[in-house]
């Protein structure tokens, strides 16, 4: 049976996870997750100002078990945290294999960006229209450039995280190689979790 040890974030402590009969456990946790009863999956992998943030959601008749990590790159935490997610994935392809994994974070995040997206279009547009009528007391083109831009490049943004389009989603097998990629393989010797 392994063990997969690692901070979830620079100030906390490791936490330890394994996987057993068809079980994902956490050390201290009140109960186990039976993989063949998840109801939801979500994976994430965000970068913002060098600090990597990457969690695969579980959502089973009890709650929801989160599987998280961040850091600033390089760490073990992050390498020992891919493989406990590659194992989880292979494990669902075989208790659960019509599961989808949702990519790209949850419904609140789709949400949110999509707000703020829309947010600054308006912002934007409000720029365009101060400039096309002279409601700035000099730089005129420099307010309905600055607004297109805004409104453009925020535009895209609150497009690809519009509510109503579809959710990319991977199957269990599909998640488990693009993980198993991102890890060093089990039988290298840097393979130490």
């Amino acid at each position: 049976m392994q063990e997969y040890t690692f901070k979830s974030a620079a100030f906390r402590k490791p936490q330890s996870w394994t996987i057993r009969e068809g079980h994902l456990l956490k050390r201290g946790a009140e109960a186990a997750l039976k993989l063949s009863e998840v109801l939801r999956a979500t994976w994430g992998d965000m970068t913002h100002r060098g600090t990597r943030n990457a969690w695969l959601h579980l959502t089973g008749p009890n709650g929801v078990v989160k599987i998280e990590c961040s850091d600033a790159g390089g760490s073990e935490s992050r390498e020992t945290f891919l493989k406990l997610c590659h194992k989880v994935c292979e494990t669902l392809a075989r208790e659960n294999p019509d599961l989808p994994i949702r990519q790209g974070g949850g419904d609140a995040l789709r949400w949110s960006l999509f707000l703020i997206g829309v947010g600054a279009v308006l912002v934007g547009l409000f720029f365009v229209w101060a400039g096309i009528t002279g409601n700035v007391k000099r730089g005129e083109v420099m307010a309905i450039t600055l607004g297109a831009g805004l409104a453009g490049v925020f535009g895209l943004m609150a497009w690809s995280f519009a509510p109503w389009r579809d959710v990319q989603t991977l199957s269990s097998k599909e998640m488990a190689l693009l993980l198993g990629g991102m890890t060093a393989p089990m039988d290298s010797p840097d393979y130490d979790a």
